[in-house]
């Protein structure tokens, strides 16, 4: 557990939860960027506050600073690994479509698995993420055989919108 004293933090309250909220150290010319934690009161469990944060259609907490005689917050790391196939086809993206972009030959998507961490501890808290989607080429009648394995570090990111905005990126590296 880590602990400061005397220190001016953002917090937010309800009948149901106390709430804090913890910039990150950003550049000047950046967007914004806050670690926020929901403690439930007690009695409340987890899933009724999550019920209760789903179903609530505002902004969010209204937080403000207050001088804490002591606020204490526990280091931790988290990882976490899904499959979003069945995600992604449920809100309409075309998984089984033919992607022709990505070579030549009829090619289909097989797996598309995201995985998140978060360190949280003295030095603050980092977050990664990532998400593979995982290609292959459908039987053909091709005798040719083109691999591609990668095999070694790489760039990549998820892009968005008729403009291609970028939402997420980053560098893969095998490790070992």
């Amino acid at each position: 557990m880590m602990f400061v004293y005397k220190e001016y933090v953002e917090t937010a309250s309800s009948s149901n939860y106390t709430a804090v909220r913890v910039p990150y150290a950003t550049e000047p010319d950046s967007s914004p960027v806050a670690l926020v934690a929901w403690l439930p009161n007690p009695g409340i469990t987890i899933r009724s506050l999550l019920e209760q944060l789903s179903t609530t259609k505002s902004e969010g907490p209204s937080f403000r600073r207050r001088k804490l005689t002591k606020f204490g917050f526990p280091k931790f790391e988290t990882r976490s690994k899904v499959s979003l196939m069945d995600e992604l086809a449920g809100l309409g993206f075309p998984i089984k479509a033919n992607y022709p972009e990505m070579g030549s030959g009829p090619t289909e998507v097989t797996a598309i698995s995201h995985e998140a961490s978060i360190k949280v501890d003295e030095e603050g808290a980092e977050a990664t993420a990532a998400t593979v989607v995982m290609v292959a080429r459908k039987r053909s009648t091709v005798v040719n055989e083109e691999v591609l394995v990668f095999d070694r570090p790489f760039l990549y990111l998820i892009e968005a919108g008729e403009n291609r905005h970028v939402i997420m990126c980053g560098v893969f590296s095998v490790p070992g």
